[in-house]
């Protein structure tokens, strides 16, 4: 039973981190498209604000999300049942955090999945560590990992 949770939380990291290098790589693309020169050419600079279009689009695809909110519910059904019940107050986002930072994801692994700024990953971070009245010198993912 220990090994298929551990094989679990493997195949749950594995997606995030896949996720991650994803919307990486899309970013990446989206800067170098705005850095190429458009000149006059009207049919060149439509086909870059569609290649622009098309790697938002897939930056903010909920599918990706979804998916992920699944596997997240299917291996870690109990921990949410478990976090519900010690702090009811959780938003769906909050519990949605805590399962990555249960998987021991960074704050920068975090806001890419999320396609969010690093700043906004840090401060959900304070936010939920204040909301469940975590103590400075205790670490968030461990925490959540007891519970």
């Amino acid at each position: 039973m220990e090994f298929e949770i551990q094989s679990k939380d493997t195949d749950l990291t594995n997606f995030a981190l896949h996720l991650v290098q994803k919307n990486e790589i899309l970013k990446h693309l989206q800067r170098e498209l705005k850095n190429l020169p458009c000149g006059s050419d009207d049919e060149t600079a439509k086909k870059i604000s569609d290649l622009n279009s098309a790697i938002r689009q897939n930056l903010s695809l909920k599918e990706d999300l979804e998916e992920f909110q699944q596997k997240l519910d299917n291996s870690y059904n109990d921990f949410f049942i478990r976090l519900r019940n010690k702090f009811p107050k959780l938003t769906r986002n909050e519990e949605r955090l805590c399962a990555f930072l249960r998987l021991n994801l960074s704050s920068k692994e975090i806001a890419t999945i999320n396609n969010t700024s690093l700043k906004a990953a840090e401060m959900s971070r304070y936010r939920l560590r204040k909301k469940i009245g975590l103590n400075y010198n205790e670490l968030l993912p461990e925490y959540l990992q007891s519970i």
